[in-house]
């Protein structure tokens, strides 16, 4: 499998570094993102193939980021 390029998406600092460093180990891309905003921003500047956001999180509502993401 061709290595992703990945957005992670969580307002709490130890879970995007997990999850970032464990999707980085297997050979993919990992774009952090602390907010719905700095999502937004890495979506709009590259081509992703996957966006991981904490469906919980305040820093990011799932419909939010998806509609603003102009996709």
């Amino acid at each position: 499998m061709e290595p992703l390029r990945i957005v992670v998406v969580d307002d709490e600092p130890a879970q995007r570094e997990l999850i970032g460093g464990f999707l980085a180990k297997q050979g993919h891309e990992v774009f952090p993102a602390a907010s719905g905003a700095e999502a937004l921003a890495h979506v709009k500047d590259r081509q992703v193939d996957l966006v991981l956001s904490d469906c919980r999180s305040p820093a990011c509502p799932v419909p939010s980021c998806y509609w603003g993401s102009g996709r």
